[in-house]
């Protein structure tokens, strides 16, 4: 298990530090891939020195799974947000979609996506953490599909949450693939099947 030092909470600036060196880290994971990137290379990055870094973090493993949390709390807050507002699941999902499927066509957000799953094959570490994020949005997207449909089988819904994880995690794949590929285009279309997976 990755465990992060503790800092002392309602400090706003260390709130703000520790942003700053996440930031700072994904840049150089991206840039330089997971291993290039040492934590003097961060430190640098960051302006922080490295006995600072330790403050936070105890080693980089912490500080990609810090990083992977980040994003998923935000997704996840996102989404919360866009059934609030739109009132209904389709629409939450093709706006969550698009959101997702933009942020992927940054060459930074692909890379740093690429060179995560290939150190789940070698850092168990790494590919536990992942999947915990990989259920955690799982569930989240299960809780919406009962609330939203619930006279829909558990296993109806096992399986469109699932090809809906597939088509907008298929996207950086395809993408990097098939460069010229039109992604509004393809987004357009991942729109129209959600809305065929999730008509009631």
């Amino acid at each position: 298990m990755v465990r992060t030092p503790k800092v002392r909470k309602n400090d706003t600036r260390a709130d703000a530090r520790r942003r700053q060196l996440l930031d700072a880290a994904e840049a150089c994971f991206a840039d330089h891939g997971f291993h290039a990137a040492g934590m003097a290379r961060i430190s640098d990055q960051a302006g922080m020195s490295i006995g600072n870094i330790y403050g936070y973090f105890e080693n980089k493993d912490a500080i990609i799974c810090a990083i992977v949390d980040a994003q998923v709390s935000a997704m996840q807050a996102g989404l919360e947000r866009l059934l609030e507002s739109t009132g209904d699941i389709s629409e939450a999902f093709k706006q969550q979609a698009a959101v997702q499927i933009r942020n992927c066509t940054l060459e930074n957000r692909s890379a740093l996506m690429f060179d995560i799953m290939a150190e789940m094959g070698r850092n168990p570490v790494i590919a536990t953490a992942m999947q915990a994020h990989d259920e955690k949005v799982r569930r989240q997207l299960l809780d919406i599909t009962r609330r939203f449909r619930p006279g829909w089988a558990p296993e109806k819904a096992a399986v469109r949450v699932e090809l809906l994880m597939l088509l907008i995690a298929g996207v950086p794949v395809r993408l990097t693939m098939h460069p010229g590929q039109d992604g509004e285009l393809l987004l357009r279309e991942i729109q129209r099947q959600i809305d065929v997976l999730f008509e009631k």
